[in-house]
């Protein structure tokens, strides 16, 4: 028992007692920031991942529809349904669709974008907020017929 004892007093001169307590002091700072990146860079990838799904669901309507003016319609209505199935923390939701080439043969194009708010976790200023849009491009159908 006495060996152990001896041990305990040489491993920790006087003069480093309390450092331990120092760098925990010290280093909890940086590690919740690394967290807090950790939880950002998440939420930004799985939105955006939810933003593809959204926006391809969306084509897929837009470039079924009978008319540029249903493709409009199709594509907003479907992809704010497939957001709100899926739970977007988007504070703002947008849906551009492009219909200046729907023709048979033509193309469709989509974008949805979303105004992420990223709650408390702010690194700078205005940086609460980030806009993520995804978008794609269809080519309608060459064997159809499009209405007005």
């Amino acid at each position: 028992m006495s060996a152990l004892r001896a041990l305990r007093r040489r491993s920790r001169p006087a003069d480093e007692r309390g450092s331990a307590a120092t760098e925990l002091i010290f280093m909890t700072p940086v590690f919740m920031a690394v967290i807090a990146a950790f939880s950002i860079g998440a939420q930004v990838v799985t939105t955006r991942l939810e933003l593809d799904d959204a926006a391809r669901v969306a084509l897929e309507a837009a470039s079924a529809a009978p008319s540029p003016a249903a493709a409009v319609s199709w594509a907003a209505g479907t992809a704010a349904s497939d957001a709100r199935g899926q739970s977007l923390p988007c504070s703002l939701f947008r849906v551009n669709t492009a219909v200046g080439d729907f023709r048979p043969g033509g193309a469709v194009g989509v974008t949805v974008s979303c105004l992420l708010h990223l709650g408390g976790f702010a690194f700078g200023p205005g940086a609460s907020n980030i806009w993520l849009s995804a978008s794609g491009r269809a080519t309608v159908e060459p064997y159809r017929v499009v209405g007005p």
